[in-house]
């Protein structure tokens, strides 16, 4: 879930607590982009994939992995398969690196983010000129955190030759980076001609979300249907390694009664929600990511309390820390008709689950509009912020 919204108080909130690792000497840093945000007029959209893809390694190679995104990597034990690792790690909401986890003590359908995904394993390392690192010994995977503003993170692969190791994105399914380490005798990928490559890439993710966004900026489609006439919209559209930042069609005009279908089934990479009205949309915004303190865990009764310290982690025992969604994000509000004063809300839906991940379903979700409005009735995704914004003009 990432998305464009800060995550600052997150990261303040879980600091590193190991002790550093000391540096050895490097052969070979190799730059690795983590996806990438990509803004060009109309256009807003993410990359879900890492800059490249497969890596070819010495045993104390680094690997710099840059984001201007809200991305951490994880890189898996020694052996580890991406698919079934993320299946038995990090798919229901109980796994140990979901994305996203219940928060049982606050009541039922309540969410909480998963600190570990900001929490970086190592303590005072990772900078160019001290990286941390990872022999893939395991059981635990290697991971760098996340933060808002961005990921700059250096890693020194000290697994032994013959090794393959794989660095995820724990919730982005599509993003994996191979690394084969192999013997000092043997060649190694050559940093300038896999720059001069995912720069490529890149540029064919560009275009691909620039002609994506042409094509769905087009769509204008209604229906007849035995209960009225029902218009379509896009909450967000992926395509594979591309996620646009934008509800299609941005403006829509219908008359009183007419229902408007948001199709949320075009989601490989991620996860949306839309909220009328916006006043309503913009309190969620704000009340979502609000540490807080859990004194008896989410076995006890007792209900979370604000931070007992104003400074960071926030809590004096820093296990105790937790951020949890704001309850009307995530889940489903509304009688499918909106008046224009009352609240209707999707929920969380999208990229959920041909493999059994973390139970969003990607049905539609319809809304009947009763009241007329020349202004339009304005909405967003609280997710990714008033950028994904549309609006409902009703005649």
């Amino acid at each position: 879930m990432r998305g464009l919204r800060g995550v600052a108080v997150v990261a303040c909130l879980i600091g590193g607590a190991l002790l550093p690792v000391a540096p050895a000497a490097a052969q070979t840093t190799y730059q690795v982009d983590v996806g990438g945000i990509f803004f060009d007029g109309g256009v807003r959209a993410e990359f879900m994939r890492f800059y490249p893809e497969e890596l070819t390694v010495h045993q104390n190679d680094v690997l710099r992995f840059t984001t201007d995104s809200v991305h951490s990597v994880t890189v898996l034990p020694v052996g580890a398969d991406p698919v079934m690792w993320r299946l038995d790690n990090a798919s229901a909401r109980t796994d140990p690196w979901a994305y996203l986890l219940d928060d049982p003590d606050d009541g039922p359908g309540a969410t909480k983010y998963n600190v570990r995904y900001f929490t970086p394993t190592g303590g005072d390392c990772g900078d160019e000129a001290t990286p941390c690192e990872y022999d893939g010994v395991g059981p635990e995977p290697y991971n760098t955190g996340a933060g808002a503003t961005g990921l700059d993170h250096s890693l020194r692969i000290t697994a032994p030759p013959g090794s393959t190791l794989w660095a995820i994105s724990l919730y982005h399914q599509q993003m994996n980076l191979r690394i084969d380490v192999v013997p000092d005798a043997e060649p190694t990928s050559d940093p300038e001609v896999i720059a001069v490559e995912a720069r490529e890439q890149r540029d064919r993710d560009e275009r691909r979300a620039t002609a994506l966004h042409k094509k769905y900026s087009k769509k204008r489609t209604k229906h007849r249907t035995p209960s009225g006439v029902r218009w379509d919209a896009w909450a967000g559209v992926d395509s594979k390694h591309v996620s646009l930042y934008r509800i299609y069609p941005k403006r829509l005009e219908l008359k009183k009664r007419q229902r408007v279908r948001w199709h949320f089934d075009v989601l490989e990479n991620e996860i949306h929600n839309l909220v009328f009205p916006y006043r309503e949309a913009q309190e969620i915004t704000f009340n979502t990511f609000q540490p807080v303190c859990d004194p008896d865990g989410d076995d006890g009764p007792g209900p979370d309390v604000p931070p007992d310290s104003g400074q960071p982690p926030f809590c004096l025992i820093p296990e105790q820390g937790e951020v949890d969604l704001d309850p009307r994000e995530a889940r489903e509000r509304g009688d499918g008709v909106f008046k224009g004063g009352d609240v209707e809300a999707s929920g969380i839906r999208g990229s959920d689950d041909d493999a059994g991940r973390d139970p969003f379903h990607e049905a539609p979700w319809d809304v009947r509009f009763a009241k007329t409005s020349k202004k339009g009735f304005r909405y967003f995704c609280t997710i990714h912020g008033e950028g994904m914004s549309g609006r409902v003009v009703v005649k």
